[in-house]
């Protein structure tokens, strides 16, 4: 065997030197080196010094740094072939030139033709050049696979690259080398088999089929009419093997349009579609769903799961046997990557043979154009795309200990979400037309005594008009700038926005009325015109809750529209309702980040102050200005001017100063008063976190730590588990560098925060479930540290019960600060009375009467020992 490499090698050599007349660099050839019966060969761009030297490709630093991203793909170097486009060295080590390549093209033919590989892997562009005839676009191209005449060419980014960068964070080259690996040496000649299940024989027939094997897990994927809640299911799909779907259509009519597909030769009849038999059919899939045998595995499952329960009742729901979601599992493996790289098209083009198999149904809108067989085609494959994932990406989320995040906290989160999107908000519509109307009077006023001070006509509302007035017509002063893109390219403007209008303040009295239209009409825009036009016919608003992608950093996000951010000031609370006989039943978790701030820091005096329940920011009040703490708190609750004013500057000081790292102006910008300059709040703040910081320092002692682990590793792992990657703290750029170690401090605080208010909801949720309850109470929305349930008035004191009980368990094993939540009731005047009935002529619940005592739900909660007679509770009204 040996023999019959070095002759090989001999005749590779000779092929090379054939051509060499054409080359007009005439160095020393280095040949390649690795068996010559590989299945994947990578190309470099040319020798280096080292090379040169020793006469090996990648055997410099680049070489180290390739011998770790292929030990992390688990690619052995000694599988692969490595060669270069060109194997001499050129002048001064410079990237060979096109031409120079072009010259060594036949060399390199000749050898990939000798050793025939399944995989080439041209690593920068001049190797890029080579396989794919493209003068540049390696960080985009890198990972993404693209069938040559006899290989796939899977591009990486070259390994100096990462060099430039620090060397630290190789994901990108590892990701390539993996795709590469799976191309090469995953199943061959698989036997694809997708059948549309278009009569009962052939259901029968796979149901049989399905039950009798040894299929544990399936992917499970629907086909809607569009993306709406309430859409039409057209059908659903299971993946039960790789290479194996079927599609069980529910749906067929006149809105899909009659194509033949060379996919199927099976076609249906429309007017005799199921032959009336549509309910056994659906029934077989309840059962399936819900046999236990199979476990499920969806991509992005929230809407699956929600237009399931939704359109076809839950009886659908597949929860109680999910076992992964691949749209969050390459969340929780890269969160940098971004929504759309996760979207399923596009994952099974980088990592699957399937190819750009969506381009027929490009999107949902599509669908009234096409034939159920390519309906079902598109479902199949999405459903074969997902199991292959499924088993890609399970060990990765193992091998990252990543299976909490996973398996605990996706998955039940996923399911809150989906039940939140499903139940909805109830909105107050006599509320909102309350609002719209005085609203709309204010802008009316605003704008009146604007084009006053102003001394002219125009229109306040046009930013290009109001921008003109301030800074060319009043000279208010220099405005900050921001770049778009004009007729001619990009062009600066002046900005109005709120929070740079701010700076001019104090200028001239028209600033401050600017500031306030800013804000109604974003107010009106957001509130009452984004809102009104997402109301659906029950009522409610179905905002869409994102989990994975949400945001980068691990909290939840919503849209369409966002609800995650409703304004506090009670004409927009006041729309969020509940229908006749039934309130909102709300909890926030008592200043959640904080003390989370407190577990991470350990901070002594932090966690002594909630140890002793105290109000953190009167607290910190009285610490930091050394007021007696019962004299800051008594002043506060009495409103006093200047307490109120204090523990508000100190609140955000605290959130965003100490907590996050926000520089010292846009604390400023937070706490600056009506004509007060800017330059005055900017000491004022810069005083007050000072204070601050010397009072707990173990808050800078964990803020070092994180930010020296993020300098060296490029990653934080949070108390859940859950993995930010930030690149960025191992850059040279100390701006980015800077912005990083933010983020990561802020990561470690703010998301367990977010994700523990969830963890607690859910587990209210699951027990209402338990009790059988969960018809009476809905949970409906969660923002930030808040949980909202709409709930029926009979379920009012079990729901209370139940968010007490589940309150007073550890959110962590590790945590000792102790957690605390307020509970209120919307509009608490309307909720019946409840009697509670005396026993024995004992006085109950702290009221003194001889047997029966009456009063609302409001004074309910608050009462010591209503617990003793919670279940001689009576309703009063229907």
């Amino acid at each position: 065997m040996l023999y019959i490499s070095i002759s090989i090698n001999l005749i590779l050599l000779k092929v090379m030197e054939d051509p060499c007349k054409n080359c007009t660099i005439k160095g020393k050839i280095i040949t390649g080196v690795g068996p010559l019966n590989a299945k994947i060969v990578l190309i470099g761009e040319a020798p280096g010094e080292e090379e040169n030297k020793l006469g090996e490709p990648f055997v410099g630093k680049s070489g180290q740094l390739l011998n770790r991203a292929l030990e992390q793909a688990g690619l052995p170097r000694s599988w692969i072939r490595i060669q270069n486009a060109v194997p001499c060295r050129p002048p001064n080590n410079r990237t060979p030139t096109n031409q120079e390549i072009d010259n060594c093209r036949p060399n390199l033919d000749a050898i990939l033709k000798q050793i025939k590989p399944l995989v080439v892997i041209p690593t920068g562009n001049a190797a890029l050049y080579y396989t794919e005839h493209i003068d540049a676009g390696i960080l985009t191209r890198s990972g993404i696979p693209k069938k040559m005449q006899d290989y796939w060419s899977i591009p990486a980014i070259h390994p100096s690259w990462f060099i430039r960068q620090g060397g630290k964070d190789i994901s990108k080259l590892v990701d390539a080398l993996k795709v590469a690996k799976s191309f090469a040496y995953g199943e061959e000649d698989l036997d694809v088999c997708y059948t549309l299940l278009n009569n009962r024989e052939l259901l029968t027939e796979w149901l049989e089929m399905i039950y009798d094997s040894d299929t544990k897990v399936m992917a499970l994927d629907i086909e809607t009419r569009d993306l709406e809640l309430n859409t039409p299911v057209l059908g659903i799909g299971f993946g039960y093997r790789k290479g194996g779907s079927v599609y069980i259509p529910f749906m067929a009519g006149s809105m899909m349009a009659r194509k033949s597909t060379s996919d199927m030769k099976s076609s249906v009849k429309l007017s005799e579609f199921w032959k009336g038999a549509q309910k056994d059919v659906e029934g077989e899939v309840v059962k399936l769903i819900n046999s236990g045998k199979f476990k499920f595995v969806t991509h992005n499952g929230p809407f699956d799961l929600s237009r399931l329960i939704v359109n076809k009742g839950r009886e659908f729901s597949f929860t109680k046997n999910w076992e992964f979601d691949t749209f969050a599992g390459h969340y929780l493996l890269d969160e940098n990557k971004g929504k759309q790289d996760a979207a399923l098209g596009v994952v099974l083009k980088r990592y699957s043979d399937l190819g750009d198999y969506k381009a027929e149904t490009k999107s949902a809108s599509d669908f009234g154009t096409h034939s159920i067989e390519a309906i079902a085609m598109r479902c199949m494959k999405d459903c074969d795309g997902t199991l292959r994932e499924y088993y890609r990406l399970r060990p990765l989320i193992v091998e990252q200990d990543l299976s909490h995040m996973m398996f605990s906290y996706m998955l039940n989160t996923h399911k809150l979400l989906a039940e939140m999107e499903v139940n909805g908000i109830y909105i107050d519509k006599v509320a909102m037309d309350k609002l719209n109307a005085r609203l709309t009077s204010q802008l009316e006023n605003l704008d009146k005594a604007i084009i006053k001070l102003a001394g002219g006509v125009f229109n306040p509302a046009s930013g290009d008009q109001l921008a003109d007035v301030l800074f060319n017509k009043l000279k208010v002063g220099t405005p900050v700038t921001f770049t778009e893109g004009g007729k001619d390219g990009k062009s600066s403007r002046p900005s109005v926005e709120g929070e740079h209008l701010k700076l001019f303040v104090g200028k001239h009295p028209i600033v401050q009325l600017a500031l306030d239209r800013v804000d109604v009409a974003k107010m009106k825009n957001t509130y009452v015109d984004g809102w009104g036009e997402k109301i659906l016919d029950d009522g409610r608003i179905h905002t869409n809750y994102n989990c994975a992608y949400g945001t980068t950093g691990g909290r939840i996000s919503s849209s369409k529209p966002n609800m995650q951010n409703p304004d506090r000031r009670a004409d927009v609370r006041n729309m969020i309702s509940a229908p006749p006989g039934w309130c909102i039943v709300g909890t926030d978790i008592s200043q959640a980040e904080i003390r989370w701030l407190a577990h991470e820091s350990r901070d002594k005096n932090l966690i002594q102050a909630f140890m002793d329940d105290r109000d953190i920011h009167c607290y910190n009040v009285a610490k930091c200005y050394n007021i007696p703490y019962n004299d800051v708190v008594t002043r506060y609750k009495e409103k006093d001017p200047e307490i109120v004013k204090m523990r508000k500057y100190m609140k955000e000081t605290v959130s965003f100063g100490a907590l996050y790292g926000m520089g010292d102006e846009g604390l400023g910008l937070r706490i600056q008063e009506p004509n007060e300059s800017i330059q005055k709040a900017i000491a004022r703040a810069r005083e007050l976190k000072t204070i601050w910081t010397k009072e707990f320092p173990g808050v800078e002692r964990r803020r070092r730590d994180v930010h020296e682990f993020l300098k060296a590793n490029g990653w934080i792992r949070s108390a859940y588990g859950q993995i930010r990657r930030l690149p960025g703290a191992v850059s040279g750029n100390e701006a980015e560098k800077a912005f990083a170690l933010r983020q990561g401090f802020n990561f470690i605080i703010q998301t367990p925060a977010a994700q523990m208010t969830l963890i607690y909801m859910y587990k209210i949720w699951e027990r209402l479930c338990g009790f059988k309850i969960d018809d009476g109470c809905k949970p409906t929305m969660n923002i930030h540290d808040m949980m909202g349930f709409e709930t029926r008035y009979d379920c009012i004191l079990q729901l209370i019960d139940t968010i007490n009980l589940a309150i007073l368990e550890k959110p962590h094993p590790d945590m000792e600060v102790p957690i605390l939540h307020d509970l209120s009731i919307d509009k608490p005047w309307e909720i019946p009375l409840v009697v509670h009935i005396g026993e024995q002529g004992k006085p109950i619940c702290g009221v003194k009467t001889e047997d029966t005592c009456v009063f609302s739900i409001a004074d309910a909660i608050h009462t010591p020992d209503r617990n003793n007679c919670k279940h001689c509770l009576e309703r009063l009204a229907a």
